[in-house]
């Protein structure tokens, strides 16, 4: 069996992933590589992780593969998704101004606060500053079935089908359960539940101009000699969105890293398309949430007029800050910086 994984992209990533849980000693880790334009898993990788020279010394906890058995909810990484059917179906033009009520909106009994208090702000800085209040009307113009329909075609509540057992689906809920507040919720990335794997692939379609692609990790088979015997394709899933639509959207996530939530994640020597997730952890007892500590994500990929890289890092309960710009972006920097050396030089880059 010959596996898509890149083994110096892989040891980048385990080294960044290792530095970062240093400095933020999460409850666990994740991080994943894919090329957007095959589905190629180059590197994935959990912490806590084993040896599995010792794997008997091993828990099971230790073994999982979070990235494709462990749902999260995925906080604000979902609003690109959520604004390009917006954007998609005409509902709004990325220049639209919308008012976003100072930090404070009322939503029957519920209350939506932003992180700063946003008077007006167009669709794209919506987008660029992570207005939850912003991403609730823009959910509102789409309405439950639009916005389920969009959600579903980007692979959300679907298993991708990768070749590793033990995957999961993830929750998006039927229509027959949302509630009068389920719109705004999920807007912001609350009620909706995501692999790590399922998320990145999403944003692959971003990446390569609009297509789902299934992830892989097999790259061909082999008999007992070495002979390849079979070879395995890219293989696209469906159209997500048009081309067009698809740069358009990665411009607006190139603006998220070079003025917005995501400006740790910006490189010199390429443009990165990203976006910022800090998900509160819902109470285990389902009371709600507060107290349960968060996720801090980011997700980007490089060079953004043709991108080569997708990498997502969730770190979950990191210690001494919880925003996924401060969190995970530099961790993504630096796998994108030093992968995208090696592809284009074909010499690993060492840490520092």
């Amino acid at each position: 069996v010959t596996l898509t994984v890149d083994v110096t992209i892989q040891h980048i990533l385990e080294e960044e992933l290792d530095t970062a849980c240093k400095q933020w000693s999460p409850q666990s880790a994740m991080a994943v590589a894919i090329d957007p334009q095959t589905g190629e898993v180059l590197a994935m990788s959990n912490r806590p992780t084993f040896d599995p020279n010792r794997f008997q010394d091993s828990s099971p906890e230790h073994r999982r593969n979070r990235i494709v058995t462990d749902c999260y909810e995925p906080g604000s990484l979902i609003k690109p998704l959520v604004v390009s059917g917006v954007l998609k179906r005409g509902l709004a033009r990325p220049s639209d101004v919308f008012f976003c009520h100072n930090g404070v909106f009322p939503i029957g009994r519920r209350v939506l606060h932003d992180v700063h208090p946003y008077g007006n702000l167009t669709l794209e800085e919506i987008i660029v500053y992570s207005s939850n209040i912003g991403m609730a009307q823009l959910a509102m113009l789409e309405g439950p079935s639009k916005l389920y329909s969009d959600l579903r075609l980007f692979g959300l509540g679907t298993p991708t089908g990768i070749e590793i057992p033990g995957e999961t689906s993830g929750v998006l809920y039927p229509l027959s359960k949302w509630t009068s507040l389920s719109l705004a919720s999920i807007a912001m990335g609350h009620e909706v539940t995501v692999t790590p794997l399922q998320l990145t692939t999403a944003f692959c379609a971003l990446a390569n101009g609009g297509n789902l692609i299934r992830p892989r990790i097999v790259l061909a088979l082999g008999d007992s000699k070495g002979v390849e015997t079979r070879r395995f394709e890219p293989r696209y899933v469906h159209r997500v969105l048009d081309e067009g639509m698809a740069r358009q959207i990665t411009r607006i996530l190139t603006r998220v890293v070079e003025e917005g939530t995501g400006k740790k994640a910006g490189l010199t020597e390429y443009t990165v398309a990203g976006k910022t997730g800090t998900a509160e952890k819902p109470r285990s007892d389902g009371s709600g949430y507060g107290g349960a500590g968060y996720v801090s994500s980011f997700i980007g990929y490089a060079p953004s007029e043709k991108p080569r890289l997708c990498v997502l890092v969730m770190i979950d309960e990191p210690r001494g800050a919880h925003y996924g710009g401060t969190v995970s972006a530099p961790v993504v920097r630096e796998i994108i910086r030093r992968s995208l050396n090696y592809l284009e030089t074909g010499v690993y880059c060492a840490m520092g």
